[in-house]
């Protein structure tokens, strides 16, 4: 099992249960984790299509794929800085919103996982 994190951070909100994660995005958040980073909130990860829609997502999102999740965290430079230097390391990108950050693959993802076989 995965310490830090519960299914239910990463399952589609609507309460379908679905979900699925590209496995960078899971090593992003606990390397953001151990650097002392707090997370205070996820707000989406993987969306059904409904759901998707509901929130007014993009009809390519890369929540449909489990490629992407949203993170609210402190806005400060220090926390920028470890933010950028993590996602070299996972070949991701972000996007910069007021309540936080869009954390995505940005192409083809490495290793999908049904997030339920690691958390509980």
């Amino acid at each position: 099992m995965i310490k830090y994190f519960f299914k239910k951070d990463f399952v589609c909100k609507c309460g379908c249960g679905a979900g699925k994660l590209d496995v960078r995005l899971l090593l992003f958040l606990i390397d953001l984790i151990e650097a002392k980073v707090t997370i205070k909130k996820i707000s989406s990860a993987f969306r059904c299509s409904s759901h998707n829609k509901k929130e007014g997502g993009a009809s390519d999102s890369k929540h449909l794929y489990g490629l992407a999740v949203d993170i609210h965290v402190s806005k400060d430079l220090a926390t920028l800085v470890i933010i950028k230097n993590i996602l070299k390391k996972y070949d991701l990108r972000y996007l910069d919103y007021p309540w936080g950050y869009h954390i995505d693959t940005g192409r083809i993802p490495i290793k999908i996982i049904d997030i339920y076989n690691y958390l509980s």
